[in-house]
C-alpha cells in the first residue's frame, strides 16, 4: 500500500488519479487518511475519485471534509455531473446524526451552474428525503419537477417518498405534458404512492393515454376495467413506443453536442427553475 501512497504526492496528475482509484479498490480502511489527504489535491478530477473511494470504503469522518470540497470554486472546472456522482457514492453510509445537519446546509448551496442553479442542494434534498424521511428540502425538489429530466426523475422518487401532497399538481402535470415516457411513468408511480384525492383529476385523463402501461395503471387506480386487448397488443405498444422515444433521445443528444452541450437534458415543460 505504501508505494500506492507515495503514488498521490507524485507530480503527474493522472498517477494521482490512478492511485487513488487503486487505493479505494484495496477495501483497507488504512487508505482513508490518505484519501481523505487526496481531498486537498489541486486537481478536481482527482478530487471527485477520492471522494469516491472514500465512499467506498464507508468513510465517515472524512464527510465534514468531503462537504466542504463539495461546495468549493475548483468544482466549476469539473462537469457538475461529477459533483452529483461523487456525492451519490456515498449515499449508503449518510444515514448519521452528525451528517443531518451539514446536508441540511448543503439546501442553501449557492454554486452556479448553467442548468438549474445547484445540483449539490438537490442532492441534499434528495438525501434528506430518501434516507431520513426529512421533508427540509421539499420545495426545492418541487422546483425540480420542471428542470432536466433527470432531476425530475429524482425529484419525483424522492417526493412519493415524504408523501408530499402539495406536489401533487406539479407531478400531475408531468405526467400529462412530458414527452419523455421513462418520465412519465415514474411521475404517475409517484402520484400513486402520494395517494391524495388530488390526483384523481389527473389520473382520469390518462385514461386514454397513448402510453398502454400509463393507462392500465391509471385505470386500475380509479377502478376501471379496460376493454381487452389481443394478445400482444399492449406488449406490442409499448414496446414501440419505448423505442421511438429512445431515438428521438439520441437525436436532441447528437443537436446538442454540435452545439458544445450548454445544457443537459430538456425542457418538458414551459418553465424551468432559475
Amino acid at each position: 500500500m505504501e508505494p500506492l501512497i507515495n503514488l498521490l504526492n507524485d507530480p503527474i496528475m493522472e498517477v494521482r488519479y490512478e492511485a487513488v482509484i487503486a487505493l479505494g479498490e484495496l477495501d483497507e480502511q488504512r487508505a482513508i487518511k490518505p484519501l481523505i489527504n487526496a481531498l486537498e489535491d489541486k486537481s478536481p478530477i482527482v478530487q471527485n475519485e477520492a471522494i469516491k473511494a472514500l465512499g467506498k470504503l464507508g468513510a465517515r469522518e472524512a464527510l465534514p471534509k468531503i462537504f466542504q470540497v463539495l461546495r468549493s470554486e475548483k468544482w466549476r472546472e469539473v462537469d457538475i455531473w461529477s459533483r452529483t456522482e461523487a456525492l451519490r457514492g456515498f449515499k449508503d453510509k449518510l444515514k448519521s446524526p452528525q451528517v443531518l445537519p451539514i446536508l441540511k446546509e448543503l439546501l442553501n448551496d449557492k454554486q452556479s451552474a448553467k442548468i438549474q442553479g445547484s445540483v449539490v442542494a438537490r442532492e441534499a434534498a434528495f438525501i434528506l428525503a430518501v434516507y431520513y424521511n426529512d421533508p427540509s428540502g421539499a420545495e426545492l425538489l418541487r422546483k425540480y419537477l420542471r428542470a432536466d429530466d433527470y432531476s425530475q426523475q429524482d425529484a419525483c422518487i424522492a417526493l412519493s417518498k415524504l408523501k408530499y401532497k402539495p406536489a401533487v399538481p406539479d407531478i400531475g402535470e408531468l405526467v400529462l405534458h412530458s414527452y419523455w415516457i421513462p418520465n412519465r411513468r415514474i411521475a404517475l408511480e409517484a402520484l400513486l404512492e402520494i395517494g391524495s384525492n388530488l390526483a384523481r383529476p389527473y389520473l382520469e385523463k390518462l385514461i386514454d393515454d397513448r402510453d398502454p402501461y400509463i393507462r392500465s395503471k391509471a385505470a386500475k387506480a380509479l377502478g376501471i376495467k379496460l376493454a381487452k386487448k389481443e394478445n400482444g397488443e399492449v406488449a406490442k405498444q409499448s414496446f414501440v413506443v419505448d423505442r421511438l422515444q429512445a431515438v428521438d433521445w439520441e437525436i436532441k443528444q447528437i443537436n446538442l453536442s454540435k452545439v458544445g452541450n450548454k445544457e443537459i437534458g430538456y425542457p418538458l415543460l414551459p418553465e424551468r427553475i432559475p
